[in-house]
């Protein structure tokens, strides 16, 4: 017989801390008591799941962008200061920020996720104390959190949109309603990665395509990835890579060259290059191993021009695919 009493510390002239649970096995062999201690262990293993599935994510940003915003244009300045953010829970975030001499710490949570135009926008409520002050604080972002509690940040020398790293602060001080109006700022996370992890590696005041590691993230089995002719002379070299990215190079033998890394979105990439002077053009991947490239009207109509006779038309032109291969890309026609 089993017996299972909860018997109150106090009476026994023990020390107050809970009840004590006595279990009794009398007339029980001992595949009984066997069924117990693999109860145990299995109650003990939750525990060590349930614990380790609480791990946070941490990261801690060492410089970032601040927008402000006033009356008359935005300003963005660059901050070397710390920025740390980390997931507590799912939906909890602990955040540490010090702008010059200001100090933000904050705990907010999860509120919703919302679109609008196509875009994403998650919203985050909380408290925060500001410079040793108590304040109500309200966040949104083009991502959630956690993606910036696991690293992510804007890339500097990179082609990528500061818009997507966007964590836009809203804060009023705590002893008033929240008001219509409320000081706030916009701050972009800087990816703090070594110069051999970025996309580009700065070179006195330009910037090139670090290719060892971007070619990392090169798409296995990719129908893009390969080259491209135009005619005997000019040809298009793409690679596709993760996360919707292209590598590419655009060769005109030995009178011009241009490369670049940009993103791509229902078989459609728009890349920007200023380095002989406004040029913005569009890739268009067609049927029939086929793909169209042509200035884009935001670049006035115009050509764009990288060395004698090598320009890329207003004029919709058609390369077609000859190699499937993955194409060595700074290769000279």
């Amino acid at each position: 017989m089993v017996g299972c009493l909860a018997i109150p510390l106090k009476r026994q002239g023990l020390k107050p801390h809970a009840s004590l649970f006595i279990i009794t096995t009398k007339g029980f062999g001992d595949h009984i008591k066997q069924k117990m201690k693999n109860l145990i262990l299995i109650l003990l293993l939750f525990t060590v799941f349930n614990s380790l599935s609480q791990e946070v994510e941490s990261n801690l940003f060492k410089s970032y962008f601040i927008k402000e915003k006033d009356l008359t244009a935005d300003r963005i300045v660059k901050f070397n200061n710390k920025f740390n953010i980390e997931q507590k829970s799912e939906n909890q975030f602990k955040l540490e920020l010090s702008i010059g001499q200001d100090i933000l710490n904050a705990q907010v949570s999860f509120i919703e996720k919302t679109s609008f135009g196509g875009t994403s926008y998650y919203q985050y409520d909380g408290n925060a104390m500001i410079n040793g002050e108590p304040n109500r604080i309200s966040i949104e972002s083009s991502v959630g959190l956690e993606s910036f509690a696991k690293g992510l940040g804007y890339k500097e020398y990179s082609n990528q949109d500061l818009q997507l790293f966007e964590i836009h602060f809203f804060y009023w001080a705590s002893n008033i309603e929240e008001p219509l109006i409320k000081s706030n700022f916009y701050l972009y996370p800087i990816n703090n990665l070594a110069q051999g992890d970025r996309d580009y590696i700065k070179t006195n005041d330009s910037k090139k395509i670090n290719l060892k590691h971007v070619l990392k993230r090169e798409k296995v089995n990719s129908k893009i990835t390969g080259t491209y002719d135009l005619n005997d002379y000019i040809a298009f070299r793409v690679i596709e890579l993760e996360n919707n990215q292209i590598l590419f190079s655009l060769s005109f033998g030995a009178i011009g060259y241009i490369e670049g890394l940009s993103h791509f979105e229902n078989k459609i990439s728009v890349f920007e290059n200023n380095v002989f002077g406004p040029c913005k053009f569009q890739i268009t991947f067609k049927k029939n191993n086929q793909i169209a490239i042509k200035t884009v009207k935001g670049n006035g109509g115009s050509d764009c021009g990288f060395g004698n006779r090598a320009y890329i038309s207003h004029e919709e032109q058609l390369y077609v695919k000859v190699s499937n291969e993955t194409p060595n890309i700074r290769k000279a026609r």
